[in-house]
């Protein structure tokens, strides 16, 4: 006698091939997810720095050290790797890197890279984007995702007006 309450083996295999499809269908998607997650990430922590390196500028917030005596604000500087930059006391007309533990450095997460970038300093007192050859126009930083190829950019006017864009693809 024929049992008709089990599968064929013919039934079984069509079953865990349309849930292997459907899971590696989600599993990409799950990937551009967390690559999109992290380069929103990575544009919040640098519009923060931003803001920061501002406010700390406005502010006159002048660590106690006898390596600056002409305090010129606050800047954010990239490094040549394109995937870092740091917080910098700006004296005379250089920011540098006192070791101080005020002064912040980021790395981004991986996969991220700056695709345009411009080193911004803010002068003190009135928050306004400095730079000794300045030309008066806005700065723009651009951050990309080189796995799901997105960017983000931000924004900073002559007077210190930090705008975060949204995401656009690259």
């Amino acid at each position: 006698m024929k049992n008709e309450h089990s599968f064929s083996l013919i039934e079984i295999v069509i079953i865990v091939m349309i849930v292997g499809i459907v899971s590696s269908l989600t599993l990409a998607s799950y990937n551009n997810f967390t690559e999109t997650n992290k380069l929103e990430a990575d544009a919040n922590k640098l519009f923060d720095r931003l803001e920061l390196s501002r406010k700390k500028s406005t502010a006159g917030d002048i660590p106690d050290t006898d390596t600056c005596l002409a305090f010129n604000g606050y800047g954010i500087v990239f490094d040549n790797s394109l995937t870092s930059y740091k917080l910098q006391l700006c004296c005379d007309s250089l920011c540098l890197d006192t070791n101080n533990q005020d002064l912040i450095s980021v790395q981004l997460q991986t996969n991220n890279i700056f695709t345009i970038y411009s080193n911004i300093r803010f002068a003190p007192l009135t928050g306004q984007r400095h730079h000794p050859e300045d030309d008066y126009t806005d700065r723009t930083i651009t951050i990309k995702n080189t796995i799901v190829n997105q960017c983000i950019s931000i924004s900073i006017s002559y007077l210190g007006v930090i705008e975060k864009q949204a995401k656009t693809s690259c």
